[in-house]
């Protein structure tokens, strides 16, 4: 807008309500405004008695945000409660007995380090970790079904589409993506340091 007399409500927008509020124990003063018809973005007031819980609540709506994100870029889902990642360590522990020398243990050791989210889910949920992954690795292969995950509401191993408890695809491809490039990185600097002590 070039000239403050050419401001109309098509230029600047609408808004319904605004309104000063002191908000806070220091009665901190905002401008509210609402009922924006034509409004593209939010304002999210978060309060709470000590840092921590506002810490926390903003990592929740931000991990909440990306979650809806990923869903907009891709739509596929799958099972929570570590039902895939049990999934895939059986799959890739089957390929891995097809597979003789150094590719079978390679495959068994990518097997092993996928069955490490269904363990800490487990201890969180206060199971015996040991046990219970166990029984989730029996009773997938057995019955047939990818979809068993841990339930952490006491019931042990439940079928997570039963609980409605699901992941986005682009965040599980990047988590399993992200944490194979670390490993593959650590293993290439313990290569450099032991060349370079050879070295010596």
């Amino acid at each position: 807008v070039p000239r403050f007399n050419e401001i109309t409500t098509s230029t600047i927008g609408f808004a319904g309500r605004v309104r000063e509020s002191n908000l806070g124990m220091n009665q901190e003063r905002f401008l509210i405004i609402e009922d924006c018809p034509l409004s593209n973005s939010v304002t999210i007031f978060i309060r709470g008695n000590s840092e921590l819980i506002i810490e926390e609540a903003k990592r929740a709506i931000r991990d909440s945000l990306c979650v809806v994100k990923n869903l907009l870029k891709d739509s596929r889902i799958i099972s929570g409660g570590g039902s895939s990642e049990m999934a895939c360590s059986i799959f890739i522990k089957e390929i891995a007995e097809k597979n003789l020398g150094i590719k079978h243990y390679i495959l068994g050791g990518f097997s092993e380090a996928l069955k490490i989210i269904p363990t800490v889910l487990a201890e969180n949920a206060g199971y015996s970790s040991i046990e219970i992954l166990s029984n989730l690795f029996t009773r997938q292969i057995s019955e047939k079904n990818i979809h068993l995950g841990i339930d952490s509401n006491g019931n042990g191993i439940d079928d997570m589409n039963k609980q409605t408890i699901y992941e986005t695809l682009l965040s599980k491809q990047q988590q399993i993506q992200t944490a194979t490039q670390m490993a593959n990185t650590i293993l290439r600097i313990d290569d450099i340091i032991s060349l370079e002590k050879d070295q010596d």
